[in-house]
């Protein structure tokens, strides 16, 4: 089914922000106010009574504010459009431009050690700012770091000063044990775009992307498991209960709100009551969280976000191959609820016919992996789909996967269809190789009734013939295809 079919009553409220424009983070600082909303056009909200009022300190800018962190009660960092950086060390409220000089890229800006904090953004960038701050801002000395990739970079975290994660697009994270003088890329398993990383209980990382994807590794980064994906919308955000580690919730395009309660596990949906884009989440406790997005979109809820959806089948990998003459199916799935089968389906002419079922798993929280061989096809474009089925008849289509199957032999005709026929029949020849190709059609007593095609053909490009019987008499005929190497006949029926 597809995720959200059910509506649920919408736990997550709305609260006046005052601003219509797209809020990018929250955060808040673990031992409580104020809390800090960054946006568009230099927006800046603060609260100090939980979001009931906000003020909008100075940013003195108009660039987008995309990102916000806090390294102690009084440090916070904002990063930005166009290379821009600010930092406050009063609480949020009075913002000094730290930008590192001649940096175009927007800026994402992360850390866990206050006095420093790393920037990264498009095309690899890399930069870690130390700041000083004995007797007030004294300004920010920036290092362009190699990172060794030329992918977009989104987001990050550090441990200490020496150990931090970056992730970004087509699947990239990269780890240093050195501050940042060295990046090491790891094998994340995905050419998804990797928005947003956090480190949750007992070590554990968990990484969200596109396609919602969540990705979660419990031995330092080596290896990736996938917990969730193929979803319709990307999750750009997550954050984990200061409270609870365990306690994890992830938001996303379209309005999505995901929950773990099991350090990333298992993954349920939540309704927010909005079909907006959400940005960033932060949990201030294991009952109150804030949620920030689009049009100035601030949520709220008090008491954990309310009743949470299971999520159902979970389509992380559906792909065709060609095996020896026939298109082998594979597809696995993150997770699985109340799942009766697949239905594998074939298109070849316009419409979808289901070739065969395959059981489903049921219920599961574990990765599961299915595959069918399809036999007997002629050379061509083929389309396949499932159709996976609920125990209750509920079902969703996948995505279709197209697989070409080339010629085996020197020449290929299909069989005539229909056959026999009334009026007219239809069939393919494809050439493995380019060559002229004479097809005819005979009677029984071997005299040529018709010329149909005399010509060179294209390798592996089929041509299709359609058979004209109003001028045949019923009866008998051989459709002959003559290539340079090779002959190929089968026989057809024409009825009146």
């Amino acid at each position: 089914m597809v995720p959200g079919a059910s509506p649920l009553f919408a736990q997550w409220a709305p609260i006046a922000s005052g601003t219509s424009q797209d809020l990018h983070d929250i955060i808040d600082f673990n031992t409580g106010p104020p809390l800090i909303v960054v946006g568009n056009q230099g927006t800046i909200l603060r609260s100090t009574d939980d979001g009931a009022t906000w003020t909008t300190p100075a940013s003195g800018t108009v660039e987008d504010l995309l990102s916000v962190i806090v390294l102690s009660s009084a440090q916070y960092w904002i990063g930005g459009s166009n290379g821009t950086v600010l930092i406050a060390d009063d609480a949020a409220q009075t913002w000094h431009d730290a930008s590192p000089p001649a940096v175009t890229s927007g800026l994402t800006v992360f850390s866990r050690s206050s006095g420093f904090a790393y920037a990264v953004g498009d095309a690899g960038t890399i930069l870690k700012g130390e700041a000083d701050l004995i007797g007030g801002f004294n300004g920010v000395m920036w290092t362009t770091q190699m990172s060794g990739t030329s992918s977009n970079l989104h987001n990050g975290s550090g441990f200490a000063s020496s150990l931090a994660f970056v992730v970004g697009d087509n699947g990239t994270i990269l780890k240093t044990l050195d501050g940042g003088t060295t990046w090491t890329p790891l094998n994340s398993g995905t050419a998804n775009h990797l928005y947003k990383y956090i480190e949750s209980g007992n070590g554990a990382m968990i990484v969200v992307g596109q396609d919602g994807l969540i990705l979660k590794s419990i031995d330092g980064g080596l290896t990736w498991v996938q917990k969730l994906g193929g979803l319709a919308q990307d999750l750009l955000d997550i954050d984990t209960s200061g409270q609870n580690a365990n306690f994890i919730l992830a938001v996303g395009t379209g309005g999505l709100i995901l929950r773990s309660t099991d350090n990333g596990e298992t993954w349920c949906m939540q309704t927010s009551g909005t079909t907006a884009d959400l940005y960033g989440v932060r949990m201030t406790t294991n009952s109150v969280h804030y949620a920030v997005g689009a049009g100035g979109l601030i949520l709220k809820t008090t008491n954990g976000g309310g009743a949470c959806t299971v999520l159902p089948v979970e389509l992380s990998r559906f792909e065709g191959f060609v095996m020896e003459g026939a298109v082998l199916l594979r597809w696995e799935t993150a997770s699985e609820t109340n799942n009766s089968h697949f239905e594998v389906q074939h298109d070849r002419g316009g419409a979808f016919e289901t070739l065969a079922v395959v059981p489903g798993t049921g219920t599961s929280q574990e990765p599961r992996s299915y595959e069918y061989r399809v036999e007997a096809l002629e050379p061509g474009l083929h389309t396949f789909r499932l159709r996976q089925v609920d125990f209750d008849g509920a079902a969703v289509l996948s995505d279709p996967v197209t697989v070409f199957l080339p010629v085996s032999t020197d020449l290929f005709l299909s069989s005539p269809s229909p056959n026999p026929f009334l009026e007219q029949t239809a069939f393919m020849v494809t050439a493995a190789v380019a060559q002229r190709v004479r097809v005819e059609l005979f009677n029984m007593l071997g005299q040529r009734v018709a010329l149909l095609y005399d010509a060179p053909l294209a390798a592996h490009q089929p041509a299709h013939f359609s058979l004209d019987g109003a001028a045949l008499p019923s009866g008998r005929y051989v459709i002959r295809v003559t290539g340079e190497r090779a002959v190929s006949s089968r026989t057809v029926v024409r009825l009146k």
